[in-house]
């Protein structure tokens, strides 16, 4: 679960690189930026076909969802009695990805698809703070002015984990996974935007650094002190909070690093070409992976309780566990494949250019 969630928060600071890059570039440079409809457009093709596809099959058909939350008076060790078909209330909870906000339906259909209830609220956000900072631009410095939005989603992740470390007070581990993941009103604060928003900051902050770069406001000698001391700054936040434990923190120190990666891997190096991970991020071994990230993503909770309720699981040793990461990433790359090729890929071809033209499905890396 920790790799998992850690995993999590690298897509959360992508997502708000990526998707915060075209909006900086346009408040630094004072072009137009993505306009609300065309975005929040595309950003539905990107998510909701395969997500829906992927829902209704393993719902309906294979009944390897999860069908209820977790209850406090059950074993945080043995959730196997969750898992089955979804009934037709709590699907439609999950098809309007508003499951994190009702207590009853907490964590049911996917399970990792309460992080999709995180994104939309990014996604509806993230146009509204960029129109009002491109208000402020004439009063502040464009510069200045593309990190306030950043800075907000900070402020309210600060906030809502200070809050969460004000009340977070459970007796037992038991009690804890309960009151984060659990049927309740604690756990729906825990899995909202409120407690998240600074996760996608740091990846927006790298995204203000590389459109710097691009707009040739910060210099070769500039860039390679911001790569190198966010990095290491990055490498320190996170290796405190996680060997102090310091949690909900240690989530703001993980997201640290990764903005700090993300900004190491985009920018440039001292020459001004792209450094040796973005060259092996951008050949044609990678390029596959990223293009069904987002179905692995979708897919992998549902193949490992297929396989571990038919015991076709390896034992607890070593040669075990590399026998279940094999046969589950071989299951759940072929059906991310096949999920890419016949619902993702035709849904793409129909995204929108700024211009309002239909784009071109991309051969880059498709995040999430």
């Amino acid at each position: 679960m920790g790799l998992f969630l850690e995993g999590l928060l690298l897509f959360f600071a992508l997502s708000g690189f990526l998707l915060y890059r075209p909006f900086a570039s346009g408040i630094i440079s004072g072009q137009r930026y993505p306009t609300t409809g065309r975005f929040l457009f595309n950003r539905v093709l990107r998510i909701y076909p395969a997500y829906l596809f992927v829902l209704t099959l393993v719902s309906f058909v294979f009944g390897l969802a999860y069908s209820r939350p977790f209850e406090s008076s059950m074993d945080m060790t043995d959730t196997s009695t969750l898992v089955g078909y979804l009934d037709p209330l709590t699907y439609i909870a999950n098809v309007a990805l508003v499951q994190t906000y009702l207590p009853w339906t907490m964590k049911t259909g996917l399970g990792v698809a309460w992080s999709l209830t995180v994104e939309v609220v990014f996604y509806l956000l993230l146009p509204v703070v960029a129109f009002v900072a491109c208000k402020l631009v004439g009063r502040l410095r464009p510069f200045i002015v593309a990190l306030l939005p950043p800075m907000l989603l900070l402020i309210i992740g600060i906030a809502g984990k200070a809050t969460m470390s004000a009340t977070f007070h459970p007796a037992t581990s038991a009690a804890a996974f309960s009151l984060q993941w659990g049927d309740n009103w604690y756990a729906v604060f825990a899995r909202s935007f409120v407690t998240h928003a600074d996760l996608f900051a740091f990846g927006m902050f790298a995204a203000v650094l590389m459109v710097a770069f691009e707009q040739a406001r910060l210099t070769t000698t500039a860039v390679t002190a911001w790569r190198w001391g966010s990095l290491s700054i990055g490498v320190v936040l996170a290796g405190a909070t996680a060997v102090l434990n310091l949690e909900p923190w240690d989530d703001t120190g993980y997201a640290v690093l990764f903005g700090a990666v993300i900004a190491f891997v985009a920018l440039p190096g001292p020459d001004g070409m792209p450094g040796m991970l973005a060259r092996i991020l951008e050949s044609p071994a990678f390029r596959p992976l990223g293009l069904i990230s987002y179905g692995m993503y979708l897919w992998h909770l549902p193949v490992l309780w297929f396989l571990h309720e038919r015991g076709v699981v390896g034992s607890s040793s070593v040669a075990g566990f590399v026998l279940n990461c094999v046969l589950v990433l071989s299951v759940t790359s072929a059906l991310a494949t096949a999920t890419y090729l016949l619902i993702e890929k035709p849904a793409l071809r129909l995204k929108l250019r700024t211009d309002g033209r239909r784009s071109r499905i991309s051969t880059q890396i498709a995040i999430r």
